[in-house]
């Protein structure tokens, strides 16, 4: 809805400054039509370019998630630990789905709750990053009989495009 109105927007403008020039001199309209369409050209050139660089899925990723700590915080719970990634492709976006399990002495464990973590981080292949990021999930209070699980499963990954060739660029 938005791209509609801002495409009549820039339509409405266009028109008007051409109308504007043609009334004003006619080698001033020639003038701004040229200047318009090596302006389109040059934008259309990098949109083309921009969705060249588009995120797509990355099947065969390699990574893995080490959780280090949590703190519960009034918000949540604060999760500290690091990615790493084992593959060869460089990755942009990792969806991190976060359970919390509750467990009693004899290791029988229920699972509470569970958020997913979108990190918008790059990561080269062979490297690793420090993750600190908050999950809407509470900590609760346990008897000493219970203790908190916390689990974590890598659902989602994107990474970019891989180049055909070598721009000229």
């Amino acid at each position: 809805m938005w791209r509609f109105i801002l495409f009549i927007g820039v339509l409405s403008a266009v028109g008007a400054v051409l109308w504007s020039s043609w009334r004003v001199d006619k080698r001033l309209f020639a003038a701004v039509s040229v200047g318009l369409v090596i302006f389109a050209i040059v934008f259309g050139f990098g949109a083309w370019q921009g969705s060249q660089q588009a995120l797509i899925e990355v099947h065969d990723a390699k990574l893995e998630f080490d959780l280090k700590s949590t703190h519960s915080l009034e918000t949540g719970t604060r999760l500290v630990g690091v990615l790493t990634n084992k593959g060869t492709e460089p990755v942009a976006v990792i969806n991190l789905q976060v359970s919390q399990h509750l467990c009693n002495d004899e290791g029988a464990c229920q699972e509470v709750e569970q958020a997913t973590i979108v990190i918008r981080r790059h990561i080269n292949g062979h490297s690793s990053a420090d993750i600190n990021e908050i999950v809407r999930l509470k900590s609760l209070h346990l008897d000493p009989k219970h203790h908190m699980e916390w689990r974590t499963n890598i659902t989602d990954v994107q990474g970019y495009r891989q180049a055909k060739g070598q721009s000229g660029l």
